[in-house]
């Protein structure tokens, strides 16, 4: 699938800037609506107007009409989310085979990072606010940071406040 910005997953190697927050809103939509198999969100807050907001939730319903597809998100302060009832933790109770929720401990998290990880192929990496970059086609970083997410993973413990709000 193309978009208006020719941001297409797999394709044209190389480092775009996102210099403003539509450019990197973009590039988000672009990897959601792109995505077949895997998003992996790390996340310090879950921030609402880049994850919550409704254009960025309908960019991933065709991600869930796939078969194994799934959305695994760390976060490290889920306080902010919770308390506004975040689009995406309500989505997730919904779609409990498809959206996996963690808590990182804090102390591992790069504190100013997000990553956002598509089929371990695409990404948009923001090292600190206003610091952002995609790359559609990233053979050495996203499969870096696929595998650091993966074992932060494995190691965070489940987001008892969501099992609590889904109860």
């Amino acid at each position: 699938m193309a978009t208006e910005s020719g941001l297409i997953l797999g394709q044209a190697s190389g480092i775009i800037r996102l210099n403003t927050r539509d450019a990197q809103q973009e590039a988000d939509l672009a990897l959601a609506s792109q995505a077949r198999r895997q998003l992996l969100l790390l996340s310090r807050d879950l921030d609402i107007t880049r994850f919550g907001n409704q254009t960025w939730l309908e960019a991933l319903k065709p991600f869930w009409h796939g078969r194994d597809t799934v959305l695994r998100i760390l976060i490290s302060h889920p306080e902010t989310a919770l308390a506004q009832s975040h689009p995406l933790l309500v989505l997730a109770h919904r779609l409990t085979s498809h959206i996996h929720i963690r808590k990182l401990d804090p102390d591992l998290y790069p504190a100013e990072e997000s990553w956002l990880i598509a089929d371990g192929l695409g990404l948009v990496r923001e090292q600190k606010p206003g610091m952002a970059y995609a790359d559609m086609r990233s053979l050495a970083t996203a499969p870096e940071l696929t595998e650091r997410f993966n074992t932060w993973f494995q190691h965070a413990s489940d987001l008892t406040e969501l099992r609590n709000l889904m109860l």
